[in-house]
């Protein structure tokens, strides 16, 4: 029972038992993260780009939620980390940032839901 408890548990913790949103501006953009595919869409990536992930991994050292690395046989896709973000364009701060690798390109953004940050916070 602790094992099955414990499953369950970590799967609701690690980001690759689940999507995540995530966004950047300059140019804007929104993408789904996921264990299987990462989704982007925005100018330029009209119908949206699907690329797919083969492998999810963490980083050697530190603990699953800090990195997260979604890949497939041509390298990177992206890379979710845990270090809060700032979109620059909002007082939001989001618990999570992402790379997002296209080949042609690397796009910069934050990811989760967004909390605003003032006095007092």
């Amino acid at each position: 029972m602790k094992s099955l408890v414990f499953g369950v548990l970590a799967s609701l913790f690690s980001l690759n038992a689940l999507a995540i949103d995530c966004h950047g501006t300059e140019p804007f953009w929104a993408a789904e993260v996921a264990d299987d595919k990462v989704v982007l869409e925005g100018p330029g990536y009209e119908p949206a780009l699907t690329l797919p992930v083969t492998n999810v991994s963490g980083a050697a050292g530190y603990t699953a939620s800090f990195l997260q690395v979604f890949s497939n046989n041509n390298g990177q896709v992206a890379m979710v980390t845990s270090n809060e973000c700032n979109n620059g364009m909002s007082d939001h701060i989001f618990p999570n940032e992402v790379y997002i690798f296209t080949g042609s390109t690397t796009l910069y953004g934050c990811c989760g839901e967004g909390v605003i940050v003032g006095p007092g916070n």
